[in-house]
């Protein structure tokens, strides 16, 4: 395989893999996910009471998906992500439930808000942190973007999700981790139309490190979850609202270790009902 090019960047990659990646992950449009194989907001519910007309901004959209479920209740939303080619598969999405969401392209690590402080009720944004490059500085414009009383819901990819699985025995199995304080960097690599890879990565934080960027900017934490991957028999019956092949290729090694982390805080200190 050839080296990844020098000029390789975050849009580039998911222009590369938006397609694709469309295409074999399973994500729902009628519950609200947090990261691969565990369960949404239906079970979890984690996201504050929502009423008609509250105003939302998602952080690293995608597809959409959790802004269509959120605009299917009666929120306004506008939804931010890096590659124009899944912000083209959520106007798609959006459009067969004939909603209207604001899409906007935008690198998230350089990106300015065209909004004034206070604008938002509800800053969500799942499993897009570990891939931006100053994600303290994002964390600090979401929270500024929030109303008083607003929320920030925030998952991100656990800082265990990159140990290594090892056999202790022929009965035992566990993950090993060299340095919790700087976990494992994950590459992935994708061809593009012109032959050039492109490259992404994804770095887990510490917990301490995240719940600092949200309470130092003035931030009430609310709930923190570590939800578990689903087991086989409830993938079986019931599946995650975030879903793919290859994640369930690994869930043997994901059953011992948490994949996501979820940070829910609220802009002051008393809850909104």
């Amino acid at each position: 395989m050839p080296s990844p090019s020098t000029a390789s960047s975050s849009q580039d990659y998911w222009e590369a893999v938006a397609t694709e990646y469309q295409a074999v992950t399973r994500i729902a449009e009628d519950d609200f996910h947090f990261g691969p194989l565990v369960p949404g907001d239906r079970n979890l519910k984690i996201l504050p009471p929502l009423e008609p007309g509250d105003r939302c901004l998602e952080l690293g959209c995608g597809g959409g998906q959790n802004s269509i479920h959120l605009a299917r209740q009666g929120a306004r939303c506008t939804a931010v992500d890096i590659s124009n080619r899944q912000l083209e598969h959520g106007r798609r999405l959006a459009a067969g439930h004939c909603l209207e969401i604001e899409f906007v392209q935008a690198d998230l690590d350089n990106w300015l808000p065209p909004f004034p402080a206070g604008s938002f009720d509800l800053v969500h944004s799942s499993y897009t942190l570990p891939f931006l490059h100053h994600p303290r500085q994002v964390v600090a414009r979401a929270c500024r973007l929030l109303r008083p009383g607003g929320w920030l819901i925030l998952s991100t990819a656990h800082p265990l999700a990159h140990a290594e699985p090892i056999e202790l025995s022929e009965t035992k199995r566990g993950v090993f981790l060299q340095n919790y304080f700087k976990p494992p960097v994950e590459r992935a690599e994708q061809l593009d139309g012109q032959g050039i890879w492109q490259t992404e990565t994804c770095q887990p934080r510490p917990i301490a490190e995240v719940a600092a960027w949200i309470l130092d900017n003035g931030l009430w934490l609310r709930d923190l979850r570590e939800p578990r991957p689903l087991p086989p028999s409830a993938l079986r019956q019931s599946p995650p609202p975030y879903d793919s092949d290859r994640w369930r290729e690994n869930l043997e090694h994901l059953r011992y270790i948490p994949i996501v982390i979820v940070f829910a805080a609220s802009k002051t200190e008393e809850d909104r009902i």
